[in-house]
């Protein structure tokens, strides 16, 4: 994270386009199965009062654990690497809430996950259990990628796991993707 070159200004202008785009009956919920804590940062370096109306909570929701250090970390969830196996996840109370809030949602921005890794396979594979029964499976995805190929699998995956969702695949990178329209 604060390696030479490291660029959170990409966050912190989605987060301002968040901010000034969003509508009244939209709210935005984050969530990652990267370990760094780059959003959660610059979430924090908001110095929220309150919470705006934009925000479904201020907090990033880490999946595969996370290298950010709170005074209480025992509801996050464990490390979990690409290699391990989907059997490694064990169930935490921050994993437990975020898949509560995936599974009851319909409206979807995915940026940069291929879900080519057992973890990531793991939660397809929970969603589709749920899928007829569940918001989730007449959702609508909008997956954005750099790399064509991976987007491609990714809208694959996604596409195998929720058979009734809309899954748009979005060659870009993030940059590039963000437009504000006035």
């Amino acid at each position: 994270m604060a390696a030479p070159g490291t660029d959170p200004s990409v966050i912190r202008d989605l987060l301002r386009i968040l901010e000034n785009n969003t509508t009244s009956d939209w709210k935005h919920y984050f969530l990652t199965t990267n370990w760094d804590y780059l959003l959660q940062k610059e979430i924090s370096d908001l110095k929220l009062k309150v919470l705006p109306s934009w925000l479904k909570s201020s907090h990033v929701y880490h999946l595969n654990g996370t290298v950010e250090v709170l005074p209480d970390n025992s509801n996050r969830s464990p490390f979990l690497l690409e290699e391990d196996p989907a059997s490694e996840r064990c169930w935490t109370v921050e994993a437990n809430v975020a898949y509560n809030n995936i599974i009851s949602q319909r409206l979807f921005i995915v940026v940069g996950m291929s879900f080519e890794c057992d973890t990531d396979k793991f939660l397809l594979t929970a969603l589709n259990r749920v899928q007829d029964d569940l918001p989730i499976g007449e959702s609508t995805w909008f997956v954005l990628n750099s790399n064509k190929s991976a987007l491609d699998l990714s809208c694959q995956r996604l596409g195998q796991a929720l058979p009734c969702a809309k899954i748009e695949g979005i060659h870009c990178n993030l940059q590039s993707c963000v437009v504000v329209q006035t």
